[in-house]
């Protein structure tokens, strides 16, 4: 949708094929798995995304995100000990997956040029031209009733996330796909949903909204992400590397907080009550598509984002 919403400046009408469709409400889509895991829009996010969509803070915040100030509102243990708390101007907004995709989505409806094909897959790339190949368009079909048609395109954009399907497509042209390269950290999630009672307060020492354990030991071997996000519920997530995967039952994630480089998620846990289950995923390996040195490009085709470079989420900036 931000590449859209881009593209909406320079050219007279942009199609988002979406292969699911939208929820009416602020629900996950089938495509996004990792959305029910730790999420937060960072300071440069925020700016980015109000840059392309005016509005779209003042609109998180009225929906209940919760605005934390990184140093002064975020705790994290680290080899080292407690981060000190401090002053940075630097805020973040802390929501589900679902909220922020809803404010972007809606916000890229109101864009004249811009239409939606939701519950539609592309199955192939349309080109042209003989020494210089280049795209004209793509073969798409419709998941309700089955029906195929070519859309024609000047610029086509695979914006499909990590499994896209681009090899394949690049494959039917009889075209060298880019180089692929793959590493694996063999880590892992899991992830719950809580929700805080307003007769369960927190110790007047507790000054944080967000709570980082980043010490891991064979001992204690999860990092931890633990913070609010709208309509007064909380997200856990364990973080395990190098095959140290976190819980997937029930009674072995609820057990889990006591091995923990710190008592006070325990502690947090016990004033919570859950409201999901436990939702694992071990979707975390880095896969960079090489198209910047694609010997045989395929002109008007561009991958972005996951397409062309997808890695762990959580610790991908470091």
């Amino acid at each position: 949708m931000c590449a859209a919403r881009v593209l909406s400046d320079f050219v007279d009408r942009v199609t988002i094929i979406e292969r699911d469709a939208y929820p009416s409400a602020y629900d996950f889509r089938p495509g996004v798995p990792q959305a029910r895991h730790v999420h937060n829009l960072l300071a440069r996010g925020l700016r980015e995304f109000e840059g392309f969509f005016p509005g779209f803070e003042r609109r998180m915040r009225e929906r209940g995100a919760v605005a934390v100030e990184s140093g002064w509102d975020v705790v994290t243990l680290w080899p080292h000990g407690w981060s000190r708390r401090a002053h940075t101007g630097l805020w973040q907004l802390y929501a589900s997956r679902a909220l922020i995709e809803a404010t972007v989505l809606g916000l890229c409806r109101n864009l004249h040029n811009v239409t939606f094909l939701e519950r539609t897959e592309v199955t192939a790339l349309r080109a042209a031209g003989e020494t210089q190949r280049y795209c004209t368009g793509v073969d798409v079909l419709r998941r309700d009733n089955g029906k195929t048609r070519t859309l024609e395109a000047d610029l086509v954009v695979d914006a499909s996330g990590t499994h896209s399907r681009a090899a394949e497509w690049l494959r039917q042209l009889d075209l060298e796909l880019p180089e692929d390269e793959v590493i694996d950290g063999y880590s892992g999630y899991s992830s719950r949903w809580f929700t805080l009672g307003s007769q369960h307060a927190w110790p007047p020492e507790w000054w944080w909204k967000v709570l980082f354990l980043r010490l891991a030991t064979p001992e204690r071997p999860y990092f931890i992400a633990f913070f609010p996000i709208e309509n007064q519920r909380w997200l856990l997530s364990y973080i395990g590397v190098n095959k140290a995967y976190p819980p997937t039952r029930e009674d072995e994630f609820t057990a889990a907080p006591t091995r923990l480089a710190s008592p006070v998620v325990h502690e947090m846990v016990q004033r919570m009550e859950p409201i999901s289950p436990v939702y694992p995923s071990r979707a975390t390996r880095n896969r960079w598509r090489h198209y910047e040195r694609w010997r045989t490009p395929l002109g008007r085709f561009v991958a972005i984002a996951d397409a062309a470079c997808s890695y762990n989420p959580r610790f991908a900036r470091a």
